[in-house]
């Protein structure tokens, strides 16, 4: 007995050593990969130049998406910053979806338009039923209204450099790279990038305890490994604060992804009912493509996962040289803060969780 014993606890030792090692090891691989992409400044991207590179035909377009809903901090910063990106003017545009007329950051909006008359920009007020997904509710009308392919949405709590969008582009149009560590010899996941994200950091902390805790843990522990797990490449890992993709790659997600029911209690997507009563036609056809997704709470999560598995199958890239500065803002109390994260955690356990166990 004493013998199995000591058996026993040699084994969940040795289990827990070799754990422990591999954890370090991730936190090595992303930092390995922040000190690359970020250490120093990362090359000027040939699209930011204010002069056309050739023809206007080797310049992707770019619509600009940003969700707004009540007064987030520093909004009016976050939403100049899409307006001052260094990339030819004929070639983007800033849409701007306010939930309603009485909604706070209506006339912000308004104030950041007429700040930047020379970008081609507009704002649209009001949300759709599209499902349970408050965003994706708030961003089916804009979605359907950008007249490019690409399309970058982004939150209203952040703000990015102004070479951001360029080298985003860049990113999306080279070859993904292979997954690490490169001694596995690992192929890259797809031929094409259909995703780029940013890694999000925070800033701009309220002077409180737990606003400075959610700054340095978005900045340290989740940065790190965010950026690990999708060096790494095993699975989709995508936070939807900066997201860029293509409205052609998203039209060819079949339905199949999707689990709903069009009958009984089963939450679904209006996109899929056949004659809604009260739907705005946007959802079911304009903007179906993205409808979909508002039968989720973590949207950001499955539309990744959608590009990600088959049959699109499609690379995702942080891109390098860039942050999503995400304002912190106010957050009163370490209760507050913990109950934010648990949440999280919830809604991920519940939609992958392989990742949370």
């Amino acid at each position: 007995m004493a013998s199995w014993a000591t058996w026993a606890g040699s084994a969940l030792a040795a289990v827990a050593l070799l754990w422990y090692v591999i954890l370090w090891y991730v936190c090595y691989i992303g930092w390995s990969v922040a000190k690359r992409h970020f250490r120093e400044p990362w090359p000027r991207s040939p699209l930011a130049s204010a002069s056309q590179p050739d023809t206007d035909a080797e310049v992707p377009g770019v619509s600009i998406l940003r969700p707004l809903a009540g007064l987030d901090c520093h909004l009016f910063a976050n939403l100049c910053s899409s307006f001052e990106q260094q990339y030819p003017r004929d070639r983007f545009e800033v849409i701007l979806s306010v939930r309603s007329e009485s909604d706070q950051a209506l006339s912000v909006a308004r104030q950041v338009i007429a700040r930047y008359p020379h970008i081609h920009s507009q704002i649209l007020v009001g949300d759709a039923d599209a499902g349970v997904n408050p965003k994706i509710n708030n961003l089916v009308r804009s979605y359907a209204a950008a007249v490019h392919d690409i399309v970058w949405v982004v939150d209203s709590q952040v703000s990015l450099g102004p070479q951001a969008m360029a080298r985003a582009v860049d990113a999306m149009t080279m070859p993904p790279t292979r997954p690490l560590p490169l001694w596995l010899n690992r192929e890259p996941h797809s031929e094409r990038v259909g995703l780029v994200h940013h890694v999000p950091l925070g800033v701009l902390p309220a002077d409180t305890w737990a606003s400075h805790v959610e700054r340095v843990f978005l900045s340290t522990t989740h940065a790190k490994m965010y950026l690990a797990i999708n060096a790494v490449a095993v699975d989709s890992c995508v936070m939807g604060k900066s997201n860029m993709y293509r409205k052609s790659d998203l039209d060819q997600v079949p339905d199949a992804f999707f689990h709903y029911e069009r009958h009984g209690d089963g939450i679904g997507s209006k996109a899929f009912e056949d004659a809604p009563t009260g739907t705005d036609d946007v959802v079911r056809h304009g903007a179906r493509a993205l409808a979909r997704f508002g039968i989720y709470l973590a949207e950001d999560n499955m539309l990744a996962l959608s590009l990600w598995r088959p049959p699109q199958q499609l690379a995702h890239r942080v891109a390098p040289g860039d942050v999503a500065h995400v304002a912190v803002g106010d957050i009163q109390t370490m209760t507050e803060y913990a109950k934010r994260r648990m949440r999280w955690i919830r809604v991920r356990r519940h939609m992958v969780p392989a990742a949370t166990r």
